[in-house]
């Protein structure tokens, strides 16, 4: 249709409208943000902005589970895990979860809000990822089976029942990592690559469960 606006470069979220003329006569079109869980979202914003402030994103208020709130979410947004026991047999999530990067993955508190692999899987996996945070929640019964001794690959997959970080910055703040199981090293982390922080007067917590009895709990190693 000749008579739709041209492109809409030069878009500036401070004027909430932006216009012009062809040869329909005049036009305008509403920006604003159009994302309808945020707080300062507009119903009457025709073309998003970027201004869409960072969401909360409650689990499982508006998702059913933690690995769809975390791919819906958007750099500086906070999935909130309301307290409960999140697993296959309870609410379907599928392990091990994905993060990304420059998201917050807070619960409600260590004894409150846990995330539970049932033996299925690792619980979660931290890869290339930027300012990730994990607050106030438990990982546990993440398990990895055997693996193939000459593959080294498949040995490094098989490390870090509870959590395996790669290549990533992470901050825990109050988590407790237990009751997980690698069948090689690292049966609570395996840790590759990365900038790990343990917030200042906050607890972070791990025992060990390793079917070789050489395993460690956390297993760091630098590339």
């Amino acid at each position: 249709d000749e008579c739709l606006p041209p492109g809409l470069g030069g878009l500036r979220s401070d004027i909430g409208m932006f216009g012009g003329e062809n040869n329909c006569g005049a036009w305008s079109v509403n920006v604003g943000c159009t994302d309808s869980m945020a707080s300062n979202y507009d119903e009457n914003a025709e073309v998003d902005d970027g201004s869409c402030l960072p969401l909360t994103l409650n689990v499982p208020g508006d998702f059913l589970t933690i690995q769809s709130a975390i791919d819906y979410a958007s750099d500086g947004d906070i999935v909130l895990i309301s307290q409960g026991t999140y697993s296959p047999s309870t609410n379907g999530e599928i392990f091990p979860i994905e993060m990304k990067s420059h998201i917050s993955l807070s619960g409600e508190g260590e004894d409150l809000t846990i995330l539970d692999a049932d033996l299925t899987d690792r619980v979660m996996n931290i890869y290339n990822c930027e300012n990730v945070v994990i607050r106030n929640l438990t990982i546990t019964n993440g398990s990895l089976g055997s693996y193939d001794e000459n593959d080294p690959l498949d040995w490094e997959s098989h490390g870090g029942g509870g959590v395996s970080i790669w290549n990533s910055q992470v901050t825990f703040e109050s988590t407790a990592i237990l009751q997980n199981m690698a069948y090689i090293d690292g049966g609570g982390v395996q840790i590759d690559s990365l900038t790990i922080e343990v917030c200042p007067g906050e607890n972070l917590q791990f025992d060990l469960i390793a079917a070789d009895p050489n395993g460690d709990n956390i297993i760091m190693n630098s590339k």
